[in-house]
């Protein structure tokens, strides 16, 4: 039995151009510029599905950003955060592959609004659900429950990176 389909090629290019015309719709009257703003490694592939679905009457600018977490010597979850984008009274609109504890997304925002930030609204491909997430997104594509470990359309499969290029989403198969 191999690694199974959970979110096919197809349905993911039926639904971003429905999220994009809300969020745009969101956006659209805002004075302020849109910093859409994509986590490295993982959210590439859908943040460029997405931002290319925005209505382009949105005075919007792309930047990036890229989020390590790790565990130290002590077993404790670590994170480093490199964000070379200028914030300051800004909406930013974080887009990311996965919200699964929610930590990404808390560092980022609290992040972001120590460096000026105006709004600060995210959107994920994927939202895992009944998770105690200290931040929810705003917006996502999917919502999920379980515990699979998900790669294809952005997010890797293993610690090499391999798996991204995948059209679809796939949930490892744990009976191999």
């Amino acid at each position: 039995m191999g690694d199974k389909v959970i979110y096919h090629k197809r349905e993911i290019e039926y639904k971003v151009p429905i999220l994009a015309e809300e969020i745009s719709h969101f956006f659209m009257h805002k004075k302020e510029p849109l910093l859409a703003l994509c986590v490295l490694k993982g959210g590439f592939m859908f943040f460029r599905d997405l931002v290319s679905h925005l209505d382009p009457e949105i005075k919007m600018e792309s930047g990036f950003c890229r989020v390590r977490t790790y565990h130290n010597q002590k077993k404790e979850e670590c994170s480093q955060l490199e964000v070379n984008e200028n914030v300051i009274d800004r909406n930013v609109l974080i887009i990311d592959d996965i919200c699964d504890s929610g930590q990404t997304i808390n560092l980022l925002t609290r992040t972001l609004k120590l460096r000026g930030a105006k709004e600060i609204y995210s959107v994920v491909a994927i939202h895992r659900l009944g998770l105690n997430q200290p931040v929810k997104p705003d917006w996502s594509l999917f919502q999920h429950v379980g515990e699979e470990w998900f790669y294809g359309y952005g997010m890797n499969k293993d610690d090499k990176g391999t798996g991204r290029n995948r059209p679809h989403v796939f949930a490892i198969d744990e009976e191999k």
